[in-house]
Formats: structure tokens, C-alpha cells, sequence
């Protein structure tokens, strides 16, 4: 690191300099009228008539010679005193200046770590929140995929164990056996479209629309125990079988057109 001494600190010293050399120059100036002086004594003393005033002159002279001398060595002194003491002054602000940006130096760095952990902390905490929000953006889209799965009419449509006859082509259906005390229940969550007699089978028939373009029809004898409108979960009773059981015509159209149930239909659930 370098420093550089103020401006003002030369324009003292440049006037100090110019100073000394006028003084030197008078100096000189003086020295040649006192060397012309001793000259022109020396021709009077020559001729015998000057001895006393040699004398008196050499010693004015010796005097005079030697004030501007001193008057150069105390301005001399005064000026390298002045110099040393703006030095050391200039040399103290600066290494106090220095002191103390080194202690602010220091103190940032110690900001800087403490920044640093905490930004490293925070980053952490940024991991952490995205793994678990993207655990359960994951559970959620399984969730919802389950729950989708919910609204296909995959379900056996009762709650009791059959087995389904051979799809009928013809009619488009299956037909169950339904034990004697059972239920006919939907085989996929949505919204009862109708419930009412069926001039097809002469009996009664459901129809439950599952808003997915699947809509599976339930004809059965005994008379409905849903309405038009209500919102049924799969396994939500559709009829009551009686005592003498009862068979149960089931069928499954995907947007608009029959299909066979066994393309859907899960005989294990």
C-alpha cells in the first residue's frame, strides 16, 4: 500500500527553499561588496593611510559576513524542524487511518462469515423445503391420480362376491347373481343421473355418470334407493336385494358407446 503526502505539505517546503536561496543570494551579494571593500582597504593601507580603518572594517565585516550565516542556518533548521514535525504529524494520522481501516477490514470479514453461514443455513432450509414440497406435490399427484381412479366404474357392482356372466354382445351387459340381503352399489364415485323404471328390463334402472366420460347402468328388479342428482362414492348402495335374491344387468358406456365391463371392470375389488 502506498501513500501519498499532501499538497500542501511541498507548497511549504518549495516556500522554504525559495526562501534559503534569496537568503543565499543576498549572502553572495554581500560577500562581493565586502571582498571589494577589503580590496579598497587594502590599496589605502598600501599608501599608509588606512591601518585604523581596516580594522574597524574587518571586524564590521567579519560581522556582517557572519549574520546572514546565522539568519541561513536558523531558517535552515526551522524549516527541517518544520518538515520532521509535519512529517511525524502526516506519518500519525496516516497510521491511525491505516489502524483503523484494518480494524473495519477485520470486522467485515467477521460479517462476511457470519453472512456466509447464515446464507448457507438459509440455503439449506430452502433444500430442505423444496425436497419436502416436492414429496408432497408427489403424494398429492398420487392422491389425485387415486382419486381419479375412484370415478372409473372398475368396482364389482355389489357387496358381496359373484361371478359376472359372460358379456352379452347383443344386449351390451352382464348379468350378476345377487345374493339374497345384498346390495346393488356403484362401481365408481359421481352423480346419479336417473333412477326410475326401465322399459328395457320392465324393472328399475340406475344410471350413474362419472364425469369422466364413463357412465355405468344398473337394472335391477327391486326399486332404487337413490335420487336423481345425489352424489355417490363408489360402494354407495344403488338397490336393496330381497330375500329371494335377485339378478343384477350391468353395463358401461365411455363417451356415448358401450364397451365391455371386463375392459374395466376388477373383479378383485
Amino acid at each position: 500500500m502506498s501513500y501519498t503526502i499532501e499538497r500542501s505539505s511541498y507548497s511549504d517546503i518549495n516556500c522554504v527553499v525559495a526562501i534559503a536561496r534569496a537568503i543565499e543570494m543576498e549572502y553572495n551579494e554581500t560577500l562581493d561588496e565586502l571582498k571589494l571593500l577589503e580590496m579598497e582597504l587594502a590599496e589605502e593601507e598600501s599608501n599608509g593611510t588606512g591601518k585604523v580603518r581596516t580594522l574597524k572594517t574587518t571586524s564590521g565585516g567579519i560581522l556582517l559576513g557572519t549574520l546572514p550565516c546565522i539568519v541561513i542556518a536558523v531558517l535552515i533548521i526551522a524549516s527541517v524542524v518544520s518538515c520532521v514535525a509535519y512529517s511525524v504529524h502526516v506519518k500519525k494520522d496516516y497510521e491511525a487511518r491505516i489502524e483503523s481501516l484494518e480494524r473495519e477490514i477485520v470486522t467485515l470479514t467477521e460479517d462476511k462469515i457470519i453472512l456466509e453461514a447464515d446464507l448457507e443455513a438459509r440455503e439449506q432450509d430452502i433444500s430442505d423445503l423444496t425436497g419436502k414440497l416436492s414429496e408432497k406435490e408427489s403424494r398429492a399427484q398420487v392422491k389425485t391420480e387415486e382419486e381419479k381412479l375412484l370415478f372409473v366404474p372398475s368396482a364389482l357392482p355389489l357387496d358381496s362376491q359373484a361371478l359376472p356372466s359372460e358379456y352379452d354382445k347383443e344386449k351390451k351387459w352382464i348379468t350378476i347373481e345377487a345374493a339374497p340381503g345384498s346390495h346393488v352399489v356403484a362401481a365408481g364415485s359421481g352423480n346419479v343421473e336417473y333412477a326410475g323404471e326401465s322399459v328395457e328390463s320392465g324393472g328399475y334402472l340406475v344410471t350413474v355418470d362419472h364425469g369422466n366420460g364413463y357412465k355405468s347402468d344398473y337394472y335391477c328388479q327391486g326399486r332404487p334407493v337413490v335420487k336423481e342428482g345425489k352424489k355417490v362414492d363408489r360402494g354407495t348402495a344403488l338397490f336393496a336385494v330381497g330375500n329371494e335374491g335377485d339378478k343384477l344387468f350391468y353395463r358401461i358406456r365411455y363417451e356415448g358407446d358401450y364397451i365391455d365391463p371386463y375392459t374395466v371392470l376388477n373383479i378383485a375389488g
